[in-house]
């Protein structure tokens, strides 16, 4: 349970290309899913090939981290990217806009599937996660982005229709400031409540915790105040 760790192993022999001026993994969190029975772990990843070009990848491993394989998943402008799992289906939101869906684990993708509905900053990264209880009968995606630059954090709910599509809840969001807000991560506690750490610029960061009933408009306060970390 993370209590000793291997030595670091170097993975560009298994993911890099030779092309690839730059690859990285995220950021923000992986997911683990299973397929055919076996567990599967996956990270978002993208690349850099020249100035112009930022394409959007997945590397899966199905032997617990010992071997990896690359899925290119876009081949427009697309770079940093988010993955959610939601009714057995694997989404990725992309930093350049849009989403893309898996069916398989990741090994292959849908097409571009735009995002409607919602307005939010798309030259920055942004998180997603899957809430674990039905809203409205439908499986909820949770979507933090900044919607003004860098600036003015929002958390949107969406509701993941049966054609893949997605109708947001919340359509104006959940307002999380009014200042710098950049680089998000959230996931969802045991009491079923949605903490979010996001970059508030100068190098730090705030940490805050929502209820559900908070992020759709029908409370008004969070569940505690924001704090500063370094």
């Amino acid at each position: 349970k993370g209590a000793t760790w291997s030595e670091p192993i170097m993975l560009n022999s298994q993911v890099k290309a030779d092309s690839d001026k730059f690859f990285g993994v995220g950021p923000g969190r992986g997911l683990v899913t299973t397929v055919n029975g076996k567990e599967r772990i996956l990270f978002p990843c993208y690349t850099h090939i020249n100035n112009n070009t930022e394409n959007t990848y997945v590397i899966y491993s199905d032997d617990q981290g010992k071997s990896w394989h690359r899925v290119q998943v876009t081949s427009n402008l697309s770079s940093e990217a988010t993955l959610t799992e939601a009714d057995g289906k694997i989404y990725m939101f992309t930093r350049w806009g849009g989403y893309y869906v898996s069916t398989d684990g990741g090994e292959s993708w849908t097409s571009k599937g735009n995002v409607e509905g919602i307005s939010y900053t798309k030259t920055c990264q942004m998180n997603a996660i899957t809430y674990s209880k039905p809203i409205d009968g439908k499986t909820a995606i949770l979507l933090s982005a900044a919607t003004s630059e860098r600036s003015n954090g929002k958390i949107f709910v969406g509701l993941v229709q049966d054609d893949e599509s997605i109708q947001w809840k919340n359509d104006k969001g959940y307002a999380v400031n009014d200042g710098t807000f950049q680089y998000s991560c959230m996931t969802e506690l045991k009491d079923g409540s949605i903490a979010l750490l996001y970059e508030n610029g100068k190098a730090s960061e705030y940490f805050v915790k929502y209820s559900m009933d908070t992020l759709l408009g029908q409370k008004d306060s969070t569940l505690t105040d924001e704090a500063t970390g370094v």
